[in-house]
């Protein structure tokens, strides 16, 4: 007999799985904030946090105050201004802080978008753009940020980036932006603090300008970064003027430039990669690169060290602005965009590569990373399930820049499981890829954050020739699977099907975004977004029908390959949770998960990851294995099985029950009771079974909630 004790209020089901957070360490820092005034004290800013070290960069660790409010992709700045006070600027508030950090207070909100604040000058005066059309505001504080005066407005519209004084005379002011999708950068500037303003010059920038660097040693003298070069002034007013260098066709789109002295700087740089130092000899500048591992983002100073941020492996760090090493210690800033950047898992190891390019493999659930290779601009990476050596990579490859025009490679093939790579293509960026289980056949996504259209591409050489199938021409595309002949994908608002492996494509329904499938059972699952329904279709019987979770808001889902579903969901308050399946979606155990920003989920047999936004992964081991309870009941369960079930449930109030039987795989065995319990109280349910011998789970639902129990059958 199996004798079953529930004492359960059936109310509040809190679980017990554990979760670890395994990084990987690194990631993309967009800019870093220091005082060249001030030791032992910096930030850098990521794609969602701020990471602060007091050390000099020896460990940093995130300002949980600043967790969601800050985007280093959208505008997060902010300076160190002394010893203890800083500010920081998200796009509609700015921050102080007088205690080192310590604590946060905002001191001032903006109704329109914070375009530009001071952040390269530290002084008493700091000024500030609002975005306020089709006349920019400008602002001033004259007490370290506490305070914020208007002045006047800029007279134009443009996207302004920074705004910069004079500090020895800081009515004198400039600002420059851009026209939004215009290639040209306008300067302007102020004689009388930010009242009335004049255009002061133009440079081409390329869409993108990146830095606005004030030399500390003559204010006169300044240096623009876009993505059309370097730009230098020897005067206020400019005119600024393209560097001329004997060595330019090594620094290509400088990013940040931090003066040494008026004649040395170091510019981090983009494409070709890494930091250089250029030194001026009378009217030319002579550059040498001096670190060449990473893509190099903002670049500041702190006391006697130099800081440079990098889009994929955190921050790098020099004394000498020559020899730089990386300052990753306990910093966690990995930025994935898609379900691409994640590779399927294969037993206890996956691949991964976040934002910044750097290709890593886990062989022990994320204990430890191995990085395989770096500097690919964007990113996808996916493996094949017969044949784990064999090997896709996508992105853009930003080695291969020259001064005579780009050699990209983007595409990337590896037969030895990430040891070698060979470059197989260079017309498209794969935003995800999948490899059929015969592996020559290889379905690709180009990338909606690197490529202007949608397409479906496909090779039946194992990688070579990849050419185009299908255009759905419809939204953002989220991530393409399937198994065997049948294959999916969803955009952001509807989904797609193939019968012939991917060769031809037609619309399945008008709803798609998150995607998940399971190989067993031949069921594709649809999320469309931010709603708490589910799609479930049967790739056998093609039926297509509607699963409604009542958990929140579906951010996504993940089935493991013995066929059980897991969610991850939102539900409001900062509160993210995870539901398990074993039917199919039909209910689900549920869990608060004890963190938030939780964006995707990966589960396999043996573990189930799920990524925090902006940082990396999380990973429980036992919740494919145990079965969540409750830590304020009583149970006693002998879980072995040898005739009849006995089941002892004590309920508080009258609800609908049904006690179910599943196989190890997840499919349902049999229903063994079902009706309604009149009375609250203990109740003892016999329950007769014909089960053989092997593991199934029992699971018990009263009324919305529900428990299961792992049992052994032995006659």
């Amino acid at each position: 007999m199996f004798l079953l004790f529930l004492f359960i209020d059936f109310v509040n089901t809190k679980s017990k799985w554990t979760w670890d957070f395994v990084g990987p360490e690194g990631g993309e820092i967009i800019k870093v904030i220091a005082n060249p005034n001030v030791n032992n004290w910096c930030y850098g800013i990521s794609a969602m946090d701020l990471w602060v070290s007091y050390n000099n960069g020896n460990t940093w660790s995130p300002d949980s105050y600043f967790q969601f409010r800050i985007n280093g992709f959208e505008g997060g700045n902010g300076m160190i201004i002394t010893d203890t006070i800083a500010i920081i600027a998200t796009n509609d508030t700015i921050y102080r802080t007088t205690n080192k950090g310590l604590n946060w207070t905002p001191v001032k909100g903006f109704g329109n978008t914070l375009l530009a604040i001071t952040s390269e000058t530290p002084d008493t005066i700091i000024y500030a753009v609002e975005g306020t059309y089709p006349n920019p505001t400008v602002w001033r504080s004259v007490d370290k940020g506490l305070t914020w005066q208007t002045r006047g407005t800029t007279g134009i519209w443009l996207d302004f980036l920074f705004i910069e004084h004079i500090k020895s005379n800081p009515d004198y002011v400039r600002a420059i932006g851009r026209v939004e999708g215009d290639t040209t950068g306008i300067i302007i500037g102020s004689y009388d603090g930010g009242m009335s303003w004049s255009i002061f010059d133009t440079i081409t920038c390329n869409h993108e300008i990146w830095d606005f660097q004030i030399d500390p040693y003559d204010q006169n003298h300044s240096f623009i970064t876009t993505a059309a070069g370097l730009f230098e002034a020897t005067s206020f007013s400019g005119k600024w003027e393209p560097v001329l260098s004997a060595m330019f066709d090594t620094l290509i789109r400088p990013a940040d430039v931090e003066f040494m002295s008026s004649s040395q700087i170091v510019v981090a740089s983009m494409f070709n990669p890494g930091i250089f130092i250029g030194n001026k000899v009378f009217t030319t500048w002579y550059f040498t690169r001096v670190e060449e591992r990473e893509v190099c983002t903002g670049i500041g100073k702190s006391g006697n060290y130099y800081f440079s941020g990098t889009l994929g492996s955190g921050i790098l760090r020099s004394l000498d602005g020559t020899n730089w090493d990386f300052s990753d210690s306990l910093l966690y800033a990995n930025t994935i965009f898609s379900k691409g950047n994640i590779s399927n898992i294969h037993d206890t190891s996956f691949y991964f590569v976040n934002f910044g390019g750097v290709l890593r493999r886990t062989n022990d659930y994320g204990s430890n990373w191995e990085i395989l290779k770096n500097s690919i601009f964007g990113g996808s990476v996916e493996y094949s399930p017969s044949n784990s050596d064999f090997l896709i990579f996508s992105g853009l490859d930003v080695t291969g820049f020259s001064a005579n025009g780009p050699s990209l490679k983007t595409v990337f093939r590896s037969l030895d499981g990430g040891v070698s790579f060979e470059p197989i293509d260079s017309n498209y960026i794969l935003g995800d890829i999948h490899i059929l289980d015969k592996d020559s056949i290889v379905i690709g996504i180009t990338s909606e954050n690197l490529s202007d259209t949608n397409l479906i591409l496909r090779s039946h050489d194992k990688g070579y020739n990849i050419t185009p199938v299908f255009s759905p021409d419809e939204g953002i595309y989220s991530t393409i699977m399937g198994y065997d002949s049948v294959l999916m994908f969803t955009t952001y608002s509807k989904t797609f099907i193939s019968y012939d492996y991917g060769e031809n494509w037609t619309l399945l329904f008008n709803k798609g975004k998150s995607l998940s499938y399971d190989r067993i059972h031949r069921i594709f699952y649809i999320g469309s977004g931010y709603n708490d329904t589910l799609f479930r279709f049967n790739a056998t019987s093609g039926k297509l029908d509607t699963i409604p979770t009542y958990i929140g808001y579906i951010i996504d889902h993940s089935v493991s390959n013995n066929g059980i579903l897991y969610l991850l969901a939102h539900q409001g308050g900062g509160i993210d949770v995870i539901g398990k399946s074993f039917n199919f979606g039909e209910s689900f155990i549920l869990d608060t998960l004890p963190f938030s920003g939780g964006y995707g989920i990966l589960a396999s047999d043996s573990a189930v990851y799920i990524y925090q936004v902006g940082r990396g992964f999380y990973v429980s081991r036992d919740i494919t294995t145990s079965i969540p309870e409750e830590s304020d009941e009583e149970i006693n369960l002998n879980n072995i099985i040898t005739g009849d079930i006995n089941i002892e449930l004590n309920i508080k109030n009258k609800e609908n029950v049904s006690i179910e039987i599943f196989d190890i795989t997840g499919k349902k065995i049999t229903t063994i009771f079902e009706g309604k319990i009149f009375e609250k109280g203990k109740h003892n349910l016999i329950l007769k079974n014909n089960l053989k011998n092997g593991i199934y789970f029992v699971m018990i639902k009263v009324g919305k909630s529900q428990r299961i129990m792992k049992i052994t059958k032995i006659n």
